[in-house]
């Protein structure tokens, strides 16, 4: 049975829904708390719950001050994926979404990414994304600066499809992807693996070769899936914290 919303919720997603069908038109401002609070016959914080969740998806921003309330944003792609990615993170910490689900969208959206970055890609894109692909063989022995690198040669990829809606989606999901990029990057080895197959597909899409970038992310999105499982069932054979192996 589907949990009713709370009440902040559901006017959220009405304020929400006014928006999109262009009640409100970008730049514009919301009616204030106290109209609101009447119009839906609830207390005003309940309406700053509802704008402040609205916040945090994107749609608005609170400004203070005499001059101040809640205006429409001008097209923030950037705020509104991360609402989208603070979802995404909330269902996958209650096991509602799993992992395996996710490495399943990303071979969907990043095979078809990187296909376009191939085409598409400036100069200075191609260039960013070799870069990022290199600088990884320097840092198989700092595990967080590899993260950081693991993260960005991706987004770099999206960025350079010039299409924005792949470009927000691989932005929403960054943080989420954090802690499975570093469980399936834990070892030296692995760090290796993933720079060697990042150079691979930076110099395929240096030479616009889209079938072969193609490939060379397929595998290497397969690869992460594969590392990420067994490092999974690993752990979960290795007995709690302070209780002795049996035997």
């Amino acid at each position: 049975m589907a949990k009713r919303p709370l009440a902040y919720e559901a006017i959220a997603q009405e304020i929400q829904d006014v928006i999109l069908a262009g009640g409100y038109q970008p730049g514009s401002r919301i009616p204030d708390e106290a109209e609101l609070a009447e119009r839906y016959g609830v207390g005003r914080s309940t309406i700053r719950e509802a704008l402040r969740l609205l916040g945090g998806r994107g749609y608005v921003r609170i400004a203070a001050g005499s001059g101040g309330g809640a205006f429409v944003n001008t097209g923030d792609a950037t705020a509104v994926g991360r609402g989208f990615g603070d979802d995404l993170a909330f269902l996958m910490g209650g096991e509602v979404i799993s992992v395996g689900e996710l490495g399943e969208a990303r071979r969907v959206q990043e095979v078809s990414s990187v296909r376009l970055a191939a085409r598409r890609a400036g100069p200075a894109e191609v260039e960013h994304i070799q870069q990022l692909a290199h600088e990884a063989l320097a840092l198989l022995d700092d595990s967080d600066g590899f993260l950081r690198v693991n993260l960005d040669f991706h987004l770099a990829i999206s960025e350079a499809t010039h299409n924005r809606v792949l470009h927000m989606w691989m932005s929403a999901i960054r943080h989420v992807l954090e802690g499975a990029m570093r469980d399936a990057t834990s070892q030296v080895a692995l760090r290796r693996r993933v720079a060697d197959q990042h150079i691979e597909i930076a110099e395929a899409i240096a030479r616009r070769d889209e079938n072969e970038a193609a490939a060379l992310m397929r595998v290497h999105l397969d690869d992460f899936c594969i590392d990420l499982a067994m490092i999974k069932a690993a752990a979960a054979q290795r007995p709690p914290a302070g209780r002795p192996e049996a035997g």
